[in-house]
């Protein structure tokens, strides 16, 4: 069975007992949840390196994926949002 999102998506009890199973736009937004975390930890991790060494070697990708979470844009690890 499907959660139900009455008020916000996720709000289903059900959901977290395993009796029914989060809508794909639920399991999005916690895609899209992790997906910032890992960028903040490149962030993180590149600013704690130029700190000790004093130099950053950083690949594209991490550093498409750090202007485009300042600039609000899916980055290389974002989901696809269903349509609601």
């Amino acid at each position: 069975m499907k959660c139900d999102c009455l008020n916000w998506c996720g709000d289903d009890s059900r959901v977290a007992d395993g009796k029914v199973r989060a809508c794909a736009h639920w399991k999005a937004e916690r895609a899209r949840a992790h997906e910032l975390v890992r960028v903040q930890q490149i962030a993180t991790a590149l600013a704690d390196s130029a700190l000790a060494n004093g130099t950053v070697l950083v690949s594209s990708t991490d550093m498409d994926d750090i202007r485009n979470l300042i600039e609000g844009r899916p980055t290389s690890g974002s989901p696809v949002m269903p349509a609601r």
